[in-house]
């Protein structure tokens, strides 16, 4: 994931003003770089206590992130719904009441985190907007439903549906 400058980022994250506490989820294999810029403008949104799981330790993080984070929990798998609902609710715990938000820098997470968010009663991205967003057949689908233009496709489970359609394209 490519993240903003401060400067930049969309008027939508002004949300997170009036969350009192955020959780943010972290996935091993995303570059540091982004994690950590991701971190720091969340964590300069005035009102914000940040508490932060991912399958990284938490020394990983540079010490004025690590400072700015209030809870942290540890996961195996932080694209496991059950493990990050698990999370958020120790993060919860730590904090003496619940989260307000849960985020995720990671396209992959975007479908866990979302049912996450459904199990737990918070708002955000729904379970079928993320799943729109991360199966691109099912992506184009909604797209041309609505009247934008899209490649045409074929989510093709045998080599003889890729041939069928390859021919219907090749006319």
């Amino acid at each position: 994931a490519t993240l903003m400058p401060k400067a930049t980022v969309p008027d939508h994250l002004d949300e997170l003003a009036q969350a009192s506490e955020l959780f943010i989820q972290c996935r091993s294999g995303v570059r540091s770089a982004d994690i950590v810029r991701f971190l720091r403008t969340v964590a300069e949104v005035p009102g914000v206590r940040l508490g932060v799981i991912s399958q990284d330790p938490i020394d990983k993080l540079p010490d004025d992130v690590r400072q700015r984070i209030t809870a942290f929990a540890p996961l195996r798998d932080a694209f496991d719904t059950d493990q990050v609902v698990g999370a958020v609710r120790g993060i919860g715990s730590q904090w003496g009441g619940n989260v307000d938000r849960v985020l995720g820098i990671l396209e992959q997470a975007q479908v866990p985190l979302a049912e996450a968010r459904e199990r737990l009663g918070l708002p955000g991205l729904s379970v079928a907007a993320a799943r729109n967003f991360r199966e691109k057949a099912l992506m184009k689908d909604v797209l041309r439903q609505h009247g934008l233009p899209c490649a045409r496709h074929c989510l093709a489970t045998t080599p003889a549906m890729a041939i069928t359609f390859a021919r219907e394209l090749n006319g």
